[in-house]
């Protein structure tokens, strides 16, 4: 299963930015972006998840964009529920 997430370049200048997901399940979850290491003013780019757990339950990962802007990082909590075969 596979959702996007997008990032837009809010500042007036190239912003620096790194994407990584931390704990708890973070290995459960994969990304795959065309985001690079900058983002240009007002440009966008995604951020695909896949799910994909070695276990039944729910998993819970936050994918973390640290970044240049003032508020860095963002955050966007992913979930996702296995269910067993």
């Amino acid at each position: 299963v596979s959702q996007t997430v997008k990032l837009t370049g809010t500042l007036t200048t190239n912003m620096t930015i790194v994407i990584g997901f931390t704990e708890p399940n973070q290995t459960d979850f994969s990304f795959t972006t065309d985001c690079g290491s900058s983002l240009g003013a007002g440009h966008q780019c995604e951020v695909n998840v896949t799910f994909h757990p070695q276990l039944a339950g729910m998993h819970t990962a936050t994918l973390a964009f640290t970044d240049s802007a003032a508020n860095s990082p963002q955050t966007v909590v992913v979930t996702g529920t296995a269910t067993g075969n």
